[in-house]
């Protein structure tokens, strides 16, 4: 269990680890309190990691502290999975693209960050929809 008193410590360590931002402010911790549920936890502080070696320094510097971590990626866990009182690790900011297409495959690898909403199409290269989006008519398909 984190301690209050950890906080400046370990927002200290993680400036000096990450390369992304690191804000423990008390405004920041009551945005990051709470999700679409009733459920509220004011968490020690939030990362926002730019690339996976902030995700791995963030990670090592709160293991060695003790410290849980809560990750808050595209969207989909809002029923009080991410809360919590250790660091939350915010990746929708930075790591929301999608890194790799194989449409032969019919295989998509995105970032966790990434979700549907931050992307008007599917990649060019594919007839692919995204899951909110209804697939083109007959009529539409033998029109193009």
């Amino acid at each position: 269990m984190p301690r209050e008193d950890q906080g400046g410590e370990l927002a200290a360590a993680l400036r000096a680890a990450v390369g992304g931002e690191v804000d423990f402010g008390a405004g920041r911790r009551a945005e990051y309190s709470g999700d679409a549920s009733l459920y509220r936890c004011v968490p020690l502080g939030v990362v926002f990691p730019r690339d996976a070696a902030d995700v791995e320094a963030t990670l090592a510097t709160c293991r060695q502290a003790g410290v849980p971590l809560t990750f808050r990626g595209g969207g989909t866990s809002i029923s009080g999975q991410a809360v919590g009182r250790g660091v939350v690790v915010d990746c929708s900011r930075h790591l929301d693209r999608i890194v790799e297409v194989d449409p032969e495959r019919r295989v998509a690898r995105a970032q966790p960050g990434w979700s549907s909403t931050t992307c008007a199409a599917p990649p060019p290269s594919t007839a692919w929809t995204w899951g909110r989006t209804r697939p083109p008519t007959a009529a539409a398909r033998s029109a193009a």
